[in-house]
């Protein structure tokens, strides 16, 4: 009976929780990465990255890297699917952008 009482304690909280951070959300224009980080978010996910990144990331070499025809499939791919939103030159400047995100 404890634990049946223990674990719907938990999930009230963490439905409380969630509303609220919902509530925060939307109060704040949503999700959209157009708008500046605050000072927690850019301090949390530089440290996500540091941890998520293996310290010899930068000394790998990619195994694709010399397969010419690996690289012109995935810039056709990216022209035909991705360069809508996100621009031929991968910066974002186009008529679809503010609407992809």
């Amino acid at each position: 009976m404890r634990f049946l009482r223990d674990a719907l304690i938990t999930i009230l909280l963490l439905a409380i929780v969630a509303v609220t951070a919902a509530f925060v959300i939307v109060r704040r224009g949503g999700l959209a990465a157009s708008a500046e980080p605050g000072r927690l978010e850019r301090s949390v996910t530089g440290r996500l990255v540091r941890l998520a990144i293996p310290a010899d990331a930068d000394r790998q070499q990619s195994p694709l890297g010399g397969q010419a025809e690996v690289w012109r499939q995935a810039r056709e791919h990216y022209l035909d699917h991705c360069a809508v939103c996100h621009g031929r030159d991968a910066k974002g400047h186009t008529e679809m952008a503010p609407t992809c995100t």
